[in-house]
């Protein structure tokens, strides 16, 4: 998703705010371990099925008996069938303490409270490019429709966010999607775009005027950091951009090593202006972190 920042305009950004139900299991011992439940085969298992950015695919499953009433969590693995018929499930790795390889199973992002769900298509195509090894979208290439294996794993977790021991079981068996063809959805950088006078003139920052601001780019430092640099080159003059809610002009300076970081809360959406005025010219360092609200900006010698 493109996000702007506006240089004397304006600052469009977007916070996610991620909520959640939790019940304090921590007081029931009695946990009883399951010892199996099944995935459904699901209605369109042969159906042919191009994911996208905007599809779900539809997966059900039985519940684990866990001996009382609780609210179990629900991940997915997704898996693909070779041509022998094994399963090469999606796994991460990882370095233990002594320096050793880890391989674990490496489920969908988004999980679930219930054994009826629509999976983002998004999710799944990212899952099968992981397991192509495809880490590049240049290296990205079209396989078609191809057979799909999902598999879902439950567990219960304390307040603490912590898997209660005992409650994690994989599904006894798994399910396979017979055609189904993915996209090339490798997580990338995000990047937000500097709009301005001095980034390409005073254009509207929409999606018409995307290639004429491509240069204008900062890019997270990793990914889902939320935290974004770049260094460009500026005219000499003065530098004026949005950032506070207020409908008002205030004058800043960078001190004498050339180094501005805003003062804490006027770092926010609005319609306000900071004014630099007399900037000598030459590169820019800027560093936007949406975290903390925080800008940096330092002069750097040519």
């Amino acid at each position: 998703m493109k996000k702007i920042f506006s240089f004397a305009l304006m600052l469009l950004g977007m916070v996610a705010t991620l909520t959640s139900c939790s019940e304090d299991r921590d007081s029931n011992p009695n946990i009883q371990t399951p010892t199996t439940f099944n995935v459904n085969t699901p209605a369109l298992a042969d159906q042919y099925i191009q994911l996208s950015a905007t599809n779900k695919v539809n997966l059900t499953w039985s519940q684990p008996n866990y001996g009382y009433n609780t609210l179990a969590t629900y991940a997915i693995q997704v898996g693909l069938v070779q041509e022998d018929g094994t399963v090469d499930w999606n796994v991460k790795e990882t370095t233990d303490a002594d320096g050793n390889t880890v391989t674990e199973n490496k489920f969908l992002e988004t999980t679930f409270t219930n054994c009826n769900v629509n999976i983002p298509g998004e999710e799944l195509a990212r899952a099968i490019n992981e397991i192509d090894g495809v880490t590049d979208p240049e290296a990205y290439v079209d396989n078609g429709y191809r057979k799909v294996a999902l598999r879902v794993y439950s567990a219960v977790y304390n307040t603490a966010k912590e898997e209660i021991p005992g409650s994690g079981i994989m599904s006894e068996n798994y399910v396979v999607y017979n055609n189904m063809a993915d996209y090339c959805a490798v997580l990338g950088k995000g990047f937000i775009y500097c709009v301005g006078s001095c980034f390409g003139g005073w254009m509207t920052p929409d999606a018409a005027h995307t290639d004429s601001y491509a240069p204008y780019r900062l890019f997270e430092t990793e990914i889902g950091s939320n935290v974004y640099v770049g260094t460009m080159d500026i005219a000499a003059g003065d530098i004026t951009y949005g950032q506070q809610a207020a409908d008002e002009a205030k004058e800043y300076t960078f001190n004498e090593n050339g180094y501005f970081t805003n003062p804490e809360g006027e770092f926010v959406k609005g319609k306000g202006s900071w004014t630099f005025n007399g900037y000598p010219g030459g590169p820019l360092q800027m560093v936007v972190d949406m975290n903390q609200m925080k800008v940096e900006f330092q002069i750097l010698s040519e």
